[in-house]
């Protein structure tokens, strides 16, 4: 990994999410049925597949910082989720990262990848159908921020699912862009990649095939 890992990290927007639609009643005439399009199960599927990957990078940025190696590091991660990585990855950046603009870019990355987890865990676990006579797929499920204890529906566009594809990747290329960018900002070369490092440069090609696949148009 070169130098140019500091540049991607350093340049890297952490883009505003998407607006959800406000809270409405039916309208006259709409219905949901409990349906979905095999394109749609793609995108979900996408989603899933990916997070797997920015799973792993946040796993692999706690052992760079804790200087674990593969066997040691899963002892310490294995049994957590996205949301304890993130909050260890929050305290280790602290106390490992200057004082500066890559802290600060590190931050809004995990607020970002905190997000992405919300929606991620609202589409993996959502109860799906479709709201007709437009057919826009829903999904309805807990917004633990929102009202822990009231389900709601919400719409995922083609436009969102791709659009939260695209950026679990970016966010998992981010920290695997992280150690050279750190050791560019020290003058040191960068160190080995990780697992999930490597595993995503082999699949690059594949990033965004599911994604930008042209929606198939009903007959």
């Amino acid at each position: 990994m070169s130098s140019l890992g500091f540049v991607a990290f350093a340049t890297m927007r952490i883009p505003m999410p998407l607006k959800i639609p406000p809270k409405r009643e039916l309208k006259p005439g709409e219905d949901v049925e409990p349906r979905i399009s095999d394109f749609q199960l793609e995108m979900i599927g996408a989603v899933t597949a990916h997070w797997a990957r920015l799973e792993g990078a946040l796993e692999d940025t706690i052992w760079h910082f804790l200087k674990l190696d593969g066997e040691d590091g899963r002892l310490v991660t294995a049994r957590l989720d996205a949301r304890p990585k993130v909050e260890i990855l929050g305290a280790l950046g602290k106390r490992y990262i200057p004082a500066g603009h890559i802290l600060e870019k590190f931050k809004k990355l995990l607020a970002h990848i905190s997000d992405l987890a919300a929606d991620r865990n609202f589409i993996v676990h959502g109860i799906w159908g479709t709201l007709t006579p437009d057919n826009v797929p829903i999904a309805s499920s807990l917004r633990p921020k929102a009202d822990p204890w009231m389900a709601r529906a919400e719409a995922f566009t083609d436009e969102r699912m791709r659009w939260t594809i695209r950026e679990i990747l970016t966010a998992a290329r981010a920290l695997n862009d992280l150690p050279a960018a750190l050791a560019a900002s020290r003058g040191k070369s960068p160190p080995q990649p990780h697992r999930s490092a490597a595993i995503l440069r082999r699949d690059q090609r594949a990033k965004t095939r599911v994604a930008r696949r042209a929606r198939p148009r009903s007959s």
